[in-house]
């Protein structure tokens, strides 16, 4: 590799952003030594704006993507693409109706996540459901055990998540659990 003198490009008008998804994920010394910045979901006019320039969609279906996209950019920009659509909706459905008799549904939907032809599907249930679980964790009303029940589960999804990736498992078992575990939280949440 090349060696740089750091101090050839220092300068006052410098700035450097780092972009973390989950900062808690990070080593300490580096949010120490940052300002942290936290962003806010888009609003619904400005998904809207958004999603319109970068796609040629009708308003009425456009409307639709932008509330089922919970101020997502990304999230709006997949629910337009027809391949991922559908899943992404039917386990929005699911998500949402979380602690009911779900079953039979959630079973078809982890079925679209095996094989080499579900991994795209795969990595965007965990994506929703960790969307699912941070939105969980910014409730108000929410107790301290429904808390560590919801921050213990994140952490269960990212690391097995990445252990089912990296040692190539069978997703069913890891997505039963992971359905059951929410169920749990979301049933304790309704009491």
């Amino acid at each position: 590799g090349t060696v740089i003198n750091a101090q050839r490009f220092h300068s006052e008008k410098a700035l450097f952003m780092l972009i973390a998804q989950r900062p808690g994920s990070l080593l300490p010394t580096i949010p120490s030594r940052c300002r942290v910045l936290r962003f806010k979901t888009l609003s619904e006019a400005t998904l809207a704006e958004g999603l319109a320039k970068l796609s040629e969609t009708q308003p009425s279906i456009l409307a639709d993507v932008v509330k089922e996209s919970q101020g997502s950019m990304r999230e709006g920009l997949a629910l337009l693409d027809p391949e991922s659509a559908g899943f992404r909706r039917d386990a929005r459905k699911i998500l949402d109706n979380l602690g009911g008799k779900n079953s039979k549904a959630i079973r078809v939907l982890i079925d679209k996540t095996t094989g080499r032809a579900g991994q795209k599907a795969f990595l965007a249930l965990m994506e929703m459901i960790t969307v699912q679980l941070h939105h969980g964790l910014r409730k108000i009303n929410t107790s301290n055990a429904q808390l560590a029940a919801r921050a213990e589960l994140w952490e269960k999804l990212r690391k097995t998540a990445r252990d089912v990736e990296s040692y190539n498992l069978d997703r069913r078992p890891f997505l039963l659990s992971l359905f059951a575990e929410l169920e749990d939280i979301e049933r304790q949440t309704a009491q």
